[in-house]
């Protein structure tokens, strides 16, 4: 399939978006007059989760507000709609921190990352 350069520029700025937003990117690229067949691969990308078990927080800057247990929340719903596809995607790319920092704190890091582990291996594509 044939992806034009404006396609392109526009899944990178809805990936950086979703990146700073810790949302889930969803990119439907209409196919080409000449795409007669599928595919060669379809992917998921999820991005900086931040998942911890905790209040909601801030950034080390204190500009930005984590809301570390609405993030489990998040990948559980990226989950659940890559498994509602009529294709599941070939692989899920999952960019950026997948637990928090506050983790290390809380001395909750092993069982953070094992929950939000737990929750990808749901995801309809091969691990």
């Amino acid at each position: 399939m044939h992806v034009c350069k404006r396609v392109q520029l526009r899944a990178a700025a809805l990936a950086i978006g979703a990146s700073a937003s810790g949302g889930v990117l969803a990119l439907s690229v209409p196919p080409s007059p000449r795409a007669a067949s599928a595919p060669l691969f379809t992917f998921g990308i999820i991005a900086d989760v931040q998942w911890a078990d905790a209040e909601d927080g801030s950034n080390y800057d204190r500009t930005v507000v984590r809301h570390y247990r609405g993030a489990f929340r998040t990948l559980q719903r990226a989950v659940d709609w890559w498994r509602a596809l009529p294709e599941p995607p070939s692989f899920i790319a999952q960019l950026g921190d997948i637990i928090d920092g506050v983790n290390v704190r809380l001395g909750q890091s092993a069982p953070a990352l094992e929950a939000a582990l737990s929750e990808l291996r749901r995801a309809p594509c091969p691990s």
